[in-house]
């Protein structure tokens, strides 16, 4: 049996094929701002984030799938005044 190089053989089994480049999603994110002073570990519903916001005013930026949901987030009792809107907001959008 005739002896070849590593390369040789390499070369003769395996055939190279060249891919093209794939293409990566990179999420859109906007910045929400806790408003309530107590530390707030919420996971996002769209993309399954989880966003740790320590204390009041703190900032993170959020995936804007996930967004809607975090600010719809409210202190849990409704408003006297206004049917269907929360007391107080958890979150708000930065500007």
């Amino acid at each position: 049996m005739e002896k070849r190089s590593p390369d040789e053989r390499d070369s003769k089994r395996v055939k190279v094929v060249k891919e093209k480049p794939v293409k990566r999603f990179a999420p859109k994110t906007i910045q929400i701002v806790l408003s309530r002073n107590k530390k707030v570990t919420i996971i996002g519903s769209v993309t399954g984030n989880v966003y740790v916001f320590p204390n009041a005013g703190a900032i993170l930026d959020v995936d804007e799938r996930d967004a809607p949901v975090l600010l719809a987030k409210g202190a849990g009792r409704m408003s006297c005044c206004s049917p269907g809107q929360f007391a107080s907001p958890y979150f708000r959008l930065m500007k």
